[in-house]
């Protein structure tokens, strides 16, 4: 999230777009991947988030460490981020905390026709303290001109990086596999936010996870697309071990 006005910012979002739109994997598309959401707060202005619920939500890097994308844990030890975001076979997961360590995956499955990446992470401590964000079960089509609420990490307006920032922005449109919001030419989100949650609440304002960043605006000032989650289900059902997949639907219910 940083001003439209810096000169650098503006360098960076034009290249970060044609990364976006042309898939390309090249160097300098894997650094671009490090751009924020603009505008942003440090605070969600409309969710009610635990701080076990926002350390869920972390950074996804490459063993090289040449991209970085944001991801949220959705059940107990898998993180669902865009299947763009894997650049080479290592991944890991960094929690939105302090005193966080980067955990590895030991499997990564990408969705075979959505931009969705599934990461299994091995065991650690670490992600006891973190309280997984379940998929957004509800009706889709009462999402459309709500105000919902994009999530991640990247370089900010004062060039400080790592930090997770929030804004919400309306629903304009719905297609079958992919929910859109804009905002308007005052907010969005940029590269290094691609994977990250589009989040919801349900009626009793517990968060849930709407969508999956695929791609964005030129600018990073407008028009974002999220992979619907709900297309997404089935398939996190298949790849989750049946225990895993009890306790998500236990959270599903029961969390705050």
């Amino acid at each position: 999230m940083t001003h439209p006005m810096l000169p650098v910012a503006i360098a960076l979002a034009l290249l970060v777009a044609g990364c976006l739109h042309s898939g390309d994997a090249a160097p300098d598309c894997a650094v671009a991947r490090a751009e924020p959401l603009y505008f942003g707060d440090t605070e969600p202005a409309q969710l009610e988030l635990s701080p076990a619920q926002r350390a869920a939500i972390g950074l996804v890097e490459s063993g090289s460490g040449d991209a970085a994308c944001t991801g949220v844990l959705i059940a107990r030890g898998h993180v669902l981020t865009g299947a763009h975001c894997q650049i080479g076979e290592a991944l890991s997961f960094l929690p939105s905390l302090g005193d966080a360590t980067a955990v590895d995956a030991t499997a990564a499955v990408a969705h075979p026709t959505l931009d969705a990446l599934l990461m299994q992470l091995e065991p650690d401590p670490q992600l006891d303290a973190l309280a997984p964000i379940p998929l957004w079960s509800g009706p889709f089509d009462d999402l459309l001109g709500m105000e919902a609420t994009l999530a991640g990490l990247g370089l900010t307006e004062t060039g400080e990086s790592g930090e997770l920032r929030f804004l919400d922005e309306e629903v304009v449109d719905l297609s079958d596999d992919e929910i859109v919001v804009d905002g308007m030419g005052r907010s969005g989100a940029c590269v290094g936010d691609s994977g990250g949650p589009l989040l919801v609440a349900t009626d009793d304002g517990r968060p849930r996870v709407a969508g999956v960043l695929s791609r964005g605006s030129h600018d990073c000032l407008g028009i974002d697309v999220y992979v619907r989650a709900d297309r997404l289900a089935n398939w996190v059902q298949q790849q989750i071990p049946t225990h895993c997949a009890t306790e998500q639907a236990i959270a599903a219910t029961s969390s705050p």
